[in-house]
């Protein structure tokens, strides 16, 4: 294998990545954002508490923590039991958006 054929298949490789993330970021922005919108607390909480998709669960504790729903509050802090130090953070972010807290 030349050089040139290496700096090829490292440019390929970079290029798949790209790729997956611009599809993850599009798969995330379609769901959570119109959830958030309609002001759908009781979907945004199910997304955040059970969403097998990592990324999906903390950006429905941001939009949760936008809401600034009082019902909300009780699912925000149940995940600060849960293994993700990510969504962990963002349900501490989220509840910070509350004045009476």
């Amino acid at each position: 294998m030349t050089k040139n054929d290496r700096i090829f298949y490292l440019i390929l490789g970079a290029i798949g990545i790209i790729v997956i993330l611009i599809f993850t970021i599009i798969n995330i922005s379609t769901n959570v954002p119109k959830l958030q919108a309609q002001g759908n607390v009781e979907k945004l909480a199910k997304v955040m508490l059970s969403n097998s998709n990592q990324n999906k669960r903390i950006a429905a504790a941001y939009a949760l923590g936008e809401l600034r729903d009082p019902s909300s509050k009780e699912a925000l802090v149940s995940v600060f039991s849960d293994e993700n130090a990510d969504l962990r953070l963002a349900a501490g972010e989220a509840l910070g958006q509350y004045k009476d807290i």
